[in-house]
């Protein structure tokens, strides 16, 4: 097992004091132990028991966009609570879509009705989330697909996220842009059988070698759409295959870029470049789902930490994230809640990483010191005072690593500018991955 680097903590440690952090006192904690609010083991009680979570209810009141984070994709516990409160925003908060950190076209295409949970898992999402843990998820999507209020399923990533799910695409395309113009619809089909198989087989440097003529292509088939939106829309009465249509030759656009940024800069230790153009066509995708293709719904995010807050510039990882432009967009009706462990194991590229127990002075440590092993603070309707001044302050926090092994690193973050809450976990581990 590796372990964060002991200097690289040092130097945030230190970097932290210069920037006025102190170290927690007695008076957080006690404010901690009083407010906070436990949640119940994932294998206690019965499944959809949802009464240690009745508290969101005057939480989220008003908020019709709520972003679930997590510190690192693939952690066992992390799915299990996450699915277990996207059922009680679904069931008991009215919410009824889930958007996913995955592809656009293939968590769209996807018929959770005829499709098993498993192969509807590894036809929409990215593989990091393909594990056990996960599972019930999807068999929960698939159980409301013929109730009274279906959970809609969404993704808004502009990248590929599953080889199965995405092969149909040439044939939806063929059959949108068919309707007004059979000879292009046949012409888009062909490209786009090849851009994929490509894109799959070279990756980077094919999107880099031929960038110019995939981002036209792309580019006029997103024009061709919008341009003929209404006569779509027409066309297919009560099916929103034109409206995604369109977003996912956009979001061609903005894969062909993310690619041709990988491929010119595969040192870029930071990712600054390849994130920016990542997280703004998620934002802009996701504000398609909540402003045109699900107007009015409730919505819940799955991302990662460093998609979902607010304000990644003032971290030290100092880039714009999704939820920069989603707080800008959507403040008023959005809550975003950080998920973060104390300790345990997650797994990495090549071997199991172990999560050392969180330094003193840390969020991490702090939350762990309020006494349960699973916990909900709300940060949003709180003000600054002696038992709250920590959240308002700067603090480390760790993250998974944005490149080479998925360790976990520290973040300087002042955790009320980036949240509305956090979810804490104090032990964690790796998840049991389904194989295919």
């Amino acid at each position: 097992m590796m372990r964060i680097p002991p200097a690289l903590v040092l130097v945030l440690v230190l970097a932290a004091g210069g920037l006025g952090l102190h170290a927690q006192d007695s008076g957080w904690i006690t404010w901690l132990r009083e407010h906070h609010h436990p949640l119940r083991a994932q294998n206690a009680g019965a499944a959809d028991d949802f009464a240690d979570l009745q508290f969101l209810k005057p939480i989220l009141e008003g908020r019709r966009i709520v972003q679930i984070g997590e510190s690192h994709h693939s952690v066992a516990e992390y799915g299990a609570v996450k699915t277990r409160l996207i059922k009680f925003l679904h069931q008991e908060m009215g919410f009824d879509v889930l958007a996913f950190e995955s592809s656009i076209y293939e968590c769209h295409a996807a018929d959770l009705r005829q499709l098993s949970a498993t192969d509807a898992l590894f036809s929409t999402i990215f593989g990091v989330w393909a594990f056990e843990e996960v599972l019930p998820l999807f068999e929960y999507l698939r159980q409301t697909q013929t109730s009274a209020r279906p959970l809609a399923f969404a993704g808004f990533d502009p990248q590929i996220s599953s080889r199965s799910g995405v092969a149909t695409r040439p044939e939806f395309f063929r059959r949108v842009v068919g309707v007004l113009a059979p000879a292009y619809a046949n012409e888009v089909a062909t490209f786009d059988a090849q851009f994929i198989d490509r894109i799959q087989r070279e990756g980077p440097e094919y999107a880099r070698d031929e960038e110019d003529r995939l981002v036209a292509f792309y580019t006029r088939l997103a024009a061709f759409l919008e341009t003929n939106r209404d006569a779509l829309v027409d066309a297919f009465p009560g099916d929103a295959s034109p409206l995604i249509a369109q977003r996912v030759a956009w979001s061609s656009v903005k894969l062909v870029q993310l690619l041709r940024s990988y491929a010119n800069n595969p040192d870029d230790v930071s990712l600054q470049g390849h994130m920016a153009i990542r997280d703004s066509a998620m934002a802009d995708n996701l504000t398609f789902l909540a402003n045109e293709l699900h107007p009015g719904k409730k919505i819940i995010v799955w991302a990662a930490n460093i998609h979902v807050r607010h304000a990644n510039t003032a971290t030290t990882w100092v880039f714009p994230t999704m939820g920069t432009w989603l707080a800008e967009r959507f403040r008023d009706e959005l809550y975003t809640i950080g998920l973060y462990p104390n300790r345990g194991t997650v797994p990495g590229t090549r071997s199991v990483y172990s999560i050392d127990p969180a330094e003193p002075g840390t969020m991490e440590r702090l939350l762990s010191d309020a006494g349960s092993s699973q916990l909900f603070v709300d940060l949003l309707h709180q003000s600054p005072g002696n038992g709250t001044r920590w959240m308002f302050e700067p603090m480390l926090s760790r993250d998974a690593s944005i490149s080479g092994p998925q360790a976990m690193l520290p973040v300087l973050i002042v955790p009320r500018d980036q949240y509305d809450g956090l979810l804490f976990i104090d032990r964690v581990s790796a998840p049991r991955f389904i194989g295919r």
